[in-house]
């Protein structure tokens, strides 16, 4: 089956990119750690599936490390290879997140407000919550990441650690359960720490 990702599924370029608060002269989060959940569902058949015709929703949450939390919702609604509508909204108040041992596993039920991404029109309001334990064992991976300014000619060096680690349970989409992630996997878990970044400039 073709994949048909929603834009939303990448977790690392997810938090550098489009959730984590990111500095005017750089394109880092600001340092400290996020902790995030995700999950997304993929609704059709084979054939469906290969003419195009199918949906996919998605709903993640992120807590940021000054403690402030979003809880964000995307759908694209496909129905043949030229039309699509793409759906996407965040809310800033939330309901109450819980942690197990420091793991973001679930948050209670939030509406958030989607609108087209293309036009920006407002098209629906959605409720999503979830409710996720651990499942399987934590992974670690370190790295750095090296950027340069091609208009200052600083560059600027992110030390990143990262824990993943699986969850069972659901996540819900506005009363539908999505209980696996595309292809049977479950639900995503990070928690990322970025240091705050280092700057050489040239003189």
């Amino acid at each position: 089956m073709r994949r048909l990702a929603i834009s939303l599924t990448a977790v690392g370029a997810l938090l550098l990119a489009s959730v984590a608060p990111v500095a005017a002269d750089t394109f880092y989060p600001a340092a400290g750690t996020y902790r995030y959940t995700q999950t997304f569902n993929l609704t059709c058949d084979t054939v469906a599936c290969d003419n195009y015709v199918y949906v996919q929703t998605q709903t993640y949450a992120i807590q940021y490390q000054d403690g402030s939390r979003r809880v964000c919702a995307g759908a694209v609604t496909s129905t043949d290879i030229n039309t699509q509508v793409h759906e996407f909204g965040c809310s800033d108040t939330p309901g109450a997140f819980t942690f197990d041992h420091g793991w973001l596993v679930s948050w209670a039920d939030t509406s958030v407000d989607l609108h087209n991404t293309l036009s920006g029109d407002s098209t629906r309001t959605v409720h999503v919550s979830a409710s996720v334990a651990i499942a399987g064992g934590i992974q670690r991976n370190n790295q750095a990441t090296v950027y340069t300014d091609t208009g200052t000619g600083c560059t600027y060096r992110v030390n990143e650690k990262y824990q993943f680690a699986t969850g069972a349970g659901t996540l819900t989409f506005d009363g539908t359960t999505l209980p696996l992630n595309e292809a049977g996997q479950p639900q995503t878990m990070e928690i990322a720490d970025f240091s705050k970044p280092m700057v050489k400039c040239p003189r």
